[in-house]
């Protein structure tokens, strides 16, 4: 009897512990112990400061939709394992940033932060630091648009750690259309997936290394880039590629080298509209394969052998484009470089050529 009872108090105990776990916040706090923190209303600043610091691991901070607005920086998380969720962040100088690792942004908006006097220097939504991070059902709009410059390097989301993953968010419309970025990742081993990005100048930007862009959609101005490659080795699969309003600029750019591009489609929105490349390849043993550049008027629908704007020749090499298909271009499939090859492709309804070769050897058509 008498253990019967010390278990029973022993689980009231432990429930009591639980329950007193819910911390209810209503204002600006640093959090430093585990636990569930509750947000029960908007938090304001004043341009300064920090509106949620979390340097304690463990932590759970839930919004239910209300803001985090008008500070330095909306969210800083320095712990690990911290999930925040439900979070409007708008209106600051910096969205989030992330340091720790393993953790997860989830069901969050990072809407015109960047959008004070000084938001030309920060300008994000995202920044990631640390690495295992994921981002998972969150919408990154309108960053980095400042009020007194009239033009910015917004960013949607900028990832600098390694291994972190973005997963069926949406990022649109962040810097303006000449030069902001919707993803930047310049950390290795990061993975973009069943993802939207839409109406940037650059699209996504990889100059880390490793890189995995899977399912994806990308949407960007006429003189931008959809997806631009400076990194080695990643891999790009099965993404939707389409130019929007204007013209001169390029779907996929790969700079780096053992890129591998595959099942992709690139196209143009509007048959009125122009553009120089479907895919450009400017590095040395990549891969492109069973890609489509369709319903445009690319000037060049592949490309190896180039690098814009100034058009120079480069020592790119050893690329390989297979089982691909380009249509309505000027020209088709445009080898520039040295000892590539080109792979049961098919080049139709182009204006001068379907397949054309300006390398300086061993180029191999089959």
């Amino acid at each position: 009897m008498r253990l019967a009872l010390v278990i029973a108090t022993i689980l009231v105990l432990g429930l009591i512990h639980t329950a007193s776990a819910t911390t209810y916040i209503n204002h600006s706090i640093t959090i430093t112990k585990p636990g569930v923190y509750v947000i029960t209303t908007n938090l304001m600043g004043n341009g300064r400061g920090i509106g949620m610091a979390i340097y304690a691991n463990n932590v759970t901070l839930i919004g239910n939709g209300h803001t985090i607005t008008e500070f330095d920086t909306g969210v800083v998380v320095k712990g690990n394992n911290v999930t925040v969720k439900d979070c409007i962040i708008n209106k600051n100088n910096l969205g989030i940033q992330i340091k720790g690792n393993g953790n997860n942004l989830v069901n969050c908006t990072f809407y015109k932060n960047g959008f004070t006097a000084d938001g030309a220097y920060y300008g994000k939504g995202i920044m990631i630091n640390g690495n295992y991070n994921k981002i998972v059902n969150c919408t990154v709009c309108c960053n980095g648009n400042s009020l007194i410059y009239s033009v910015n390097h917004g960013e949607g989301i900028v990832i600098s750690g390694h291994s972190n993953i973005v997963f069926r968010s949406n990022i649109s419309d962040n810097g303006d259309w000449l030069l902001g970025k919707g993803i930047v990742i310049t950390g290795d081993k990061n993975k973009i997936s069943d993802s939207k990005v839409a109406n940037e100048h650059t699209g996504i930007y990889i100059r880390g290394n490793s890189s995995r862009i899977v399912d994806s959609s990308v949407v960007y101005w006429g003189m931008g880039v959809g997806l631009e490659i400076v990194g080695n080795r990643s891999d790009i699969s099965s993404c939707f590629i389409e130019q929007r309003l204007g013209g001169g600029g390029t779907g996929i750019g790969i700079f780096g080298n053992y890129n591998r591009v595959s099942n992709c489609i690139i196209k143009i929105k509007s048959k009125y509209q122009t553009s120089i490349f479907g895919i450009n390849i400017a590095g040395t043993n990549n891969k492109l394969i069973n890609c489509t550049v369709e319903n445009g008027r690319f000037r060049f629908g592949i490309a190896t052998g180039y690098e814009p704007p100034q058009f120079l020749w480069i020592n790119s090499k050893n690329n390989t484009v297979i089982n691909c298909k380009t249509v309505n271009s000027e020209y088709g499939i445009f080898i520039g470089d040295n000892n590539s090859k080109v792979v049961n492709c098919n080049a139709s309804n182009n204006i001068y050529c379907g397949i054309s070769i300006d390398g300086w050897n061993d180029t191999l058509i089959i």
